[in-house]
């Protein structure tokens, strides 16, 4: 699994930017800054202020991974196989016993 944390320390030092200056960014300490590197998921709205902040779009990462792991073949959560059996079986099958 993505460890974001490290994914952000990583870009942060990419861009050549000081610790220092991302928790200026975010208004936090720099100790807090250091904790967001160490984890390995963290909320989605402290990501996107993050991402803005770097101009990198950290959520490609998950989307990258998601479809590592699920191929194309998933919709919403649910495999296509599994969805085409409850239309194609289940509906009609509920419909004649209701």
């Amino acid at each position: 699994m993505t460890h974001v944390g490290r994914l952000i320390e990583d870009e942060l030092h990419r861009q050549g930017l000081s610790v220092t200056w991302f928790a200026e960014q975010l208004c936090c300490a720099r100790t807090n800054v250091y904790k967001i590197f160490r984890k390995s998921s963290i909320d989605t709205e402290l990501l996107l202020r993050i991402s803005d902040i770097l101009q990198y779009d950290f959520f490609q990462c998950y989307s990258a991974v998601f479809k590592e792991q699920k191929g194309n073949d998933v919709v919403c959560g649910i495999n296509i196989i599994s969805f085409s059996f409850i239309i194609l079986v289940l509906l009609p099958i509920c419909r004649f016993l209701f």
